[in-house]
């Protein structure tokens, strides 16, 4: 067993252990669990197709291919994506096995294929060695062939691609702790004199400088922030835009990121490099807010921070994408990610319904990507769950469909993490201080602020409005309170009377605000009581909390105004059977109009006995003992009422 769980076992050796371990377990016979439970164990564990030579092969292949080699013909491959479906493979494989790589000769060869001249190939393999380097830091074990990969790995930061110069920085960060001193300092500098608009390597410039902002950001603090206030902000984002420099059409709404000028595209990375300078900073509040406001002043503004008109409608896409991307990256980190304010939340907001299609596509791609990464303290707060109920109005039904794919995948994702966190007996009081902060069923208590603040619905007893409100809130409570073991009716009722005793934490004394909150609350509790199959009063492992960042408290505030129009309010099913009160309001009317007439029988029916016999109807508990009808002959038929009343 020692040598089937050691990391560099090959192949031939880790198949012979694993038969002379399932040889000593007896013969295999379905009555023998022992034999068939150690032999799936061992199936997942066994390392029988990748070892260090499996790895040398295939980047001996890998490299074939890339140099235009027979390998293409004779495995059958495409000549263009040959190479690349390669390197992308090895760069699987070196997160999987990476103790297999740590060989001399692997490495050696890794080291050749950066010398090949297609710009693709170096930022890939420089991901090999930075994956490797998450396992295991290279210099330790192979400081000869680090010291040539690290000028390499300079000229790459300097004077490479924005790729190239990405893979760089994490691989000399991850791998060669021991030369960051000597290399970043020389680089620093370097790209300083390329932070001009007529430097070539100005766009790489502005990607080295985030990275090393992100991966070393105490080192260099005051040198970076300058430039990053000076170079990124002064000179490039807030720098005015001369007429004629670009080359779009101007009704386009959107391009391949290619066809952007090359001042945009360095717009672009300035925005990215401002946000991995905020993420390594981690505490520094002040320098977030500052931010924030930029990155809101993008969004509100469509991209054109300065308004001036002159940049074409798919830069102003690309540059308010590229900011509310960078918003939701900052806001993944705990300290800085929570400088934003209510407004800059519902700004952000308005990118999931941008009337351009692909930047809602890739803003809801990344909102999944910042929810899903790992719970609690590592995504994006539950707040941006509600953002999905902007979706509910998504006119491409492909794209619904996509986003709505996303936020079940969401919700799974936190009930599976509750149910283990719940079940740590020794931390649960932990848990439970927790739960308002992952579980999805609040997303409730966040999607009715954004309505109420999305600009489209202007008025709060707009009809056709509140219809598409209604329409965007039944997005979000479908996949809630349907088909679900821990849907509690008692909890969502709670949370939504609450609410409706709170005003806009922005805006509290605006009415037409507070107006559009308590007629949302209605909308949901009217699809709360019409959507609902289970009333049932269960406990909820939470109470319920109103988020105070969204919520006015008020005090002996109780909200009883129902806020809809009369079409919209909610309308119980009325029943047309036969009810006890109907009978009873019934007898009440007769006895008004005529008082000669006297009541029968328990119920005070104005018929004869004989006659409520004929009428087949059987009341539990109020049958009388004498009679002789069996109970299987009687059948339901109407009521016959007196004529006479």
């Amino acid at each position: 067993m020692e040598i089937v769980a050691r990391p560099t076992v090959s192949c031939s050796q880790c198949s012979d252990a694993t038969a002379a371990v399932l040889k000593k377990l007896g013969q295999p016979v379905m009555v023998n669990l022992y034999y068939n439970t150690v032999k799936m164990l061992l199936e997942r564990i066994s390392s029988v197709m990748i070892d260090h030579e499996a790895v040398k092969l295939l980047i001996g292949y890998v490299e074939d291919c890339l140099k235009g080699g027979n390998t293409i013909e004779e495995i059958g491959l495409h000549p263009a994506t040959a190479g690349d479906r390669g390197l992308k493979l090895l760069v699987m494989l070196s997160v999987v096995f990476p103790s297999h790589f740590h060989q001399p000769d692997v490495l050696e060869h890794l080291m050749d294929l950066l010398k090949i001249d297609d710009e693709f190939v170096a930022p890939l393999v420089l991901s090999v060695f930075t994956f490797l380097g998450k396992y295991k830091c290279l210099y330790d074990s192979f400081p000869q062939i680090m010291d040539q990969l690290a000028p390499v790995c300079k000229d790459f930061a300097i004077s490479g691609t924005p790729k190239q110069a990405k893979g760089a920085i994490h691989c000399i960060y991850k791998n060669m702790p021991s030369l960051h001193d000597t290399l970043f300092p020389g680089i620093l500098e370097s790209i300083k004199n390329n932070l001009t608009p007529e430097s070539p390597h100005y766009r790489t410039a502005i990607v080295t400088l985030g990275h090393i902002a992100f991966n070393v950001p105490e080192r260099y603090k005051v040198q970076i922030k300058n430039i990053v206030s000076r170079k990124i902000v002064k000179e490039l984002l807030v720098k005015e835009v001369k007429d004629g420099e670009s080359d779009i059409h101007s009704s386009d709404g959107w391009c391949s990121e290619d066809e952007l000028p090359e001042d945009t595209r360095c717009k672009i990375e300035g925005l990215k490099s401002m946000a991995r300078w905020l993420l390594g900073l981690k505490q520094d509040i002040a320098s977030a807010q500052k931010t924030f406001r930029m990155l809101n002043a993008f969004i509100l503004h469509k991209g054109d921070l300065l308004q001036s008109g002159k940049i074409s409608k798919a830069e102003m896409s690309w540059l308010r994408l590229t900011a509310g991307c960078a918003m939701l990256k900052v806001c993944e980190q705990k300290g800085v990610g929570d400088q934003y304010t209510a407004e800059q939340f519902y700004n952000l907001s308005l990118l999931m319904c941008d009337e351009v299609k692909q930047v809602r596509e890739i803003f809801a791609a990344k909102l999944h990507k910042g929810l899903s990464k790992g719970l609690p303290s590592k995504c994006l707060p539950l707040d941006f769950m509600g953002y999905y109920a902007l979706a509910g109005k998504e006119p491409e039904s492909r794209l619904r469909s996509t986003i709505r794919g996303y936020m079940t995948t969401d919700i799974n994702k936190r009930r599976d993490y509750v149910k283990t966190l719940t079940m740590g007996a020794t931390q649960t009081d932990k848990a439970l201080n927790q739960l308002p902060h992952i579980l999805p069923d609040y997303m409730l208590v966040f999607a009715i602020p954004i309505l109420a603040h999305d600009p489209s619905l202007t008025k709060w007893d707009e009809v056709e409005e509140l219809k598409v409100s209604k329409q965007c809130l039944w997005f979000i409570m479908e996949p809630l309170i349907t088909k679900s073991d821990y849907f509690s009716y008692g909890f969502y009722k709670s949370l939504i009377e609450r609410m409706k005793n709170h005003k806009d934490a922005v805006r509290p004394e605006d009415d037409s605000i507070n107006y559009k909150i308590w007629a949302l609350c209605d909308l949901a509790m009217g699809l709360l009581l019409t959507k609902t199959s289970n009333y049932d009063l269960k406990d909820f492992p939470s109470d319920t909390r109103i988020p105070i960042m969204y919520f006015a408290p008020q005090v002996d505030f109780s909200n009883t105004r129902v806020f809809l129009p009369p079409e919209l309010q909610y309308q119980p099913n009325v029943k047309t059977t036969i009810s006890m009160s109907l009978l009873n309001n019934d007898r009440n009317k007769k006895q008004r109009q005529k008082h000669k007439l006297e009541g029968y029988g328990p119920l005070g029916t104005d018929v004869q006995p004989s006659e409520a016999s004929e009428t087949k109807i059987q009341l539990p508990g109020l049958e009388e003992e004498e009679s002789e009808e069996p109970p299987v002959k009687r059948t339901r038929e109407r009521i016959k009422l007196d004529s006479d009343a």
